[in-house]
């Protein structure tokens, strides 16, 4: 795998049954069943932690003007949630050991 490809889930489900080699099938099922869990907590708890990985959090962004950078025409940005992330002291270690 080149250094910049993203990694889809079917990578990580191949990546999985090569390092433990349970059935990609349960993988795949494994995978959806988790993201739902932590996407139905985020919406319900507003703060998903993670032990050793991270948080997600969901926050509110209120409505306001932006500008299009093409024409800079003004336009209205509608109110919404988005999910942040940060990643946990540990993750950080993990991934800068090597560097």
């Amino acid at each position: 795998m080149k250094i910049n490809e993203n990694q889809t889930k079917t990578d990580v489900i191949e990546s999985l049954n090569n390092e433990i080699g349970i059935s990609k099938s349960f993988f795949n099922k494994f995978i959806d069943a988790y993201f739902k869990i932590i996407f139905k907590k985020i919406k319900l708890e507003k703060k998903v932690i993670i032990k050793n990985f991270g948080t997600f959090r969901l926050l509110y962004k209120k409505k306001r003007i932006g500008r299009n950078p093409k024409n800079l025409k003004p336009y209205e940005i509608n109110d919404r949630y988005v999910v942040s992330f940060k990643a946990s002291s540990s993750l950080k270690n993990r991934i800068n050991k090597n560097n």
